[in-house]
């Protein structure tokens, strides 16, 4: 900040004092309208770049293949798309199994209503 200050205060030819408040806003300005986005860009690169290494260092030092993040994501990808293909078949046969014994069940609430006679009225 100080650097920064000094730049500015040499450059536009204020004083340090204001020279500081420009400082102050124009990181305030970059932060907010930079920053952020190119931390979680530089995050995500940093990250995905660490898991390459990694990989690669792990097979330069014991010759077996490591996988890197995208190999991971990919085999994530995958499995999750298998278990949630299992989940869809489970809750069908469950749906399919529900639906039959509420068909049986009113089935036979419906059967027996014909079978029995109607009730004769009371009179009073």
């Amino acid at each position: 900040m100080e650097e920064l200050s000094k730049y500015i205060a040499q450059h536009a030819d204020l004083p340090e004092d204001k020279a500081n408040l420009a400082a102050e806003a124009a990181l305030d300005f970059i932060k907010k309208r930079v920053a952020n986005t190119v931390d979680d860009k530089v995050l995500t690169a940093t990250k995905n770049l660490g898991w390459l290494i990694k990989a690669e260092v792990h097979e330069a030092l014991t010759g077996e293949h490591d996988a890197t993040l995208s190999e991971r994501l990919g085999d994530f990808t995958e499995d999750a798309k298998e278990k949630f293909g299992d989940m869809a078949e489970g809750a069908k046969e469950k749906i399919g199994e529900l639906s039959k014994n509420a068909k049986n069940f009113f089935g036979s609430l419906l059967s027996k209503d014909k079978k029995t006679p109607p009730e004769p009225e009371e009179k009073p």
